[in-house]
């Protein structure tokens, strides 16, 4: 309630306006704000999800937002800042980026984003799209959700195959994951699988969009890479890293029948070597998730986003809060 407080207070005193028109007028440089977001769900699909809370916001919200950004923003595409156009005009340039090309990126995000006539990019995994796999965070949290039980030997397990003490929640386990390669996550993650989940896998509310969906949406958004396998590159061998990079932007250019320039790091980790292959494999720009605003003359491969989630957008009561969104934009968590 404070937060929100403070938020209303700024917003409306007109403080965030005109900080926003300082900086922007003492700058030689055009910018625009990225927002990153993950999935938009209905509340039946909220309800059946095994993905975190911090990668939904509501239809509703999501709705408002799109009001929003109409009302108040000059919404530009990826090629834009991939080309180095941006305008320098009297509302505040944004561009619209979904991560992972879920499901409901297609059934929620694509027909309210047609329908308010706003382009956005997704970034996609290539080896997940269509493949009728889960991804390794929603089969984790599905896990501990059904282990009943044997919660404490799973606690315990984890912590073995980590290293670790025994975790003593799942997000513990997941940031503890995040810092291991992808193919030691999943021989985690698949061992504990076969010990503890009697065969329970995440339901279809969790599943990615395939093919045939993501060139449906061609008329509103734009594609991008998301690596293969949704690797954490700075925790991969070079080869690995390479192979995700290349195989990805191959495999886009094949499909979609476009050249594929942009590049959004997993879960927004990068170093500077990091960026030295994603250069190497042929990408202009690359997305990050460290707050911040993009000016022209910034390093591309290191473009910050703004992260939206259901509970930074809205106020106590579960609406969407112009004030609270706003406040996000200037890097206030």
């Amino acid at each position: 309630m404070a937060h929100y407080l403070v938020a209303v207070a700024l917003y409306y005193s007109g403080v965030l306006a005109l900080r926003g028109w300082l900086r922007r007028r003492a700058s030689h440089r055009p910018e625009v704000a990225v927002l990153c977001l993950h999935r938009i769900l209905t509340a039946p699909q909220a309800a059946q999800t095994c993905s975190e809370p911090a990668m939904a916001v509501m239809l509703p919200t999501f709705l408002e937002l799109l009001r929003q950004l109409k009302k108040q923003f000059q919404v530009l595409s990826l090629a834009d800042l991939v080309c180095g156009n941006l305008p320098r005009g009297p509302r505040p340039n944004c561009l619209l980026t979904f991560d992972d090309a879920w499901l409901d990126t297609f059934k929620n995000a694509y027909p309210a984003l047609r329908e308010a006539g706003l382009r956005a990019t997704v970034f996609v995994p290539t080896g997940l799209i269509g493949s009728g796999s889960f991804f390794w965070v929603e089969r984790l949290n599905s896990l501990w959700r059904t282990c009943g039980e044997d919660h404490e030997a799973l606690c315990c397990a984890l912590g073995k195959e980590l290293g670790l003490p025994p975790v003593a929640n799942v997000e513990e386990a997941i940031a503890a994951l995040k810092r291991v390669s992808a193919a030691r996550r999943e021989c985690i993650v698949g061992a504990l699988s076969k010990e503890f989940s009697n065969g329970r896998q995440p339901g279809a509310t969790d599943r990615f969009m395939d093919w045939e969906q993501l060139l449906a949406m061609s008329p509103v958004f734009e594609v991008g890479s998301h690596t293969v396998h949704h690797v954490l590159l700075d925790f991969e061998e070079e080869a690995t890293a390479n192979q995700e990079l290349l195989a990805s932007r191959a495999t886009l250019q094949e499909k979609i029948g476009r050249e594929v320039r942009a590049l959004a790091y997993p879960s927004g980790s990068f170093n500077e070597q990091v960026c030295g292959w994603a250069a190497e494999a042929g990408y202009d720009c690359a997305f990050t998730i460290r707050p911040g605003t993009y000016r022209a003359g910034d390093n591309p491969l290191t473009v910050p986003r703004c992260l939206l989630q259901e509970g930074n957008i809205t106020n106590p009561w579960g609406y969407f809060s112009p004030a609270m969104f706003h406040l996000r934009l200037t890097g206030w968590r």
